[in-house]
């Protein structure tokens, strides 16, 4: 941790409000322009994914969590934080994804993730292109994980499987023109 991050943990503690202040307008346009274009989210919730993550790394510090030695910034901590609240807004909209907030100073594989969140928002983007029946087809077996019968009962198909199966086949060689 450099000496920065040693007088801010330090600010936090004591309720320093000029420093909490400070951090808050350094750190929040830098956070927002991230957000926004990794994720593509409206100024109104990236404001609120904002407020939201500075208020976790401030409890987090009140907590004691945030402590030396820490293995990343309290910056790059704030916008891992942030980044983890954008992928529960996906997860709110059917997108699955698996990670968390971190609960400790480790810094998440950047470039990884973001690799990964551009992965998924445009595997969204595809969804939203690719039209119905091919959206509920892929929706009902990878999301929600429905076997064949069930899925073709739900779309009206009887209990037609191989005609399923043809026609996932047919929305999955879609969806990979789409995403070249």
């Amino acid at each position: 941790m450099n000496i920065k991050d040693e007088q801010i943990i330090i600010a936090f503690k004591s309720e320093n409000e000029k420093i909490m202040r400070q951090c808050y307008q350094n750190w929040q346009e830098p956070f927002k322009a991230f957000l926004q274009k990794t994720f593509g989210l409206d100024a109104d919730k990236v404001g609120e994914i904002f407020n939201d993550s500075y208020t976790a790394l401030y409890l987090n510090i009140k907590k004691g969590k945030l402590n030396q030695p820490m293995q990343s910034g309290l910056k790059t901590y704030l916008f891992a934080v942030g980044k983890n609240l954008a992928l529960k807004t996906f997860r709110k909209t059917k997108v699955t994804l698996t990670e968390n907030i971190p609960e400790s100073g480790e810094a998440p594989d950047v470039e990884r993730s973001i690799h990964y969140i551009e992965q998924q928002h445009k595997v969204a983007t595809i969804l939203a292109k690719i039209g119905e029946p091919c959206r509920s087809v892929l929706r009902l077996f990878y999301i929600e994980e429905k076997d064949y019968n069930l899925i073709a009962k739900e779309l009206g198909m009887g209990s037609n499987t191989n005609s399923l199966r043809k026609k996932k086949f047919d929305c999955i060689k879609k969806m990979k023109k789409l995403f070249q």
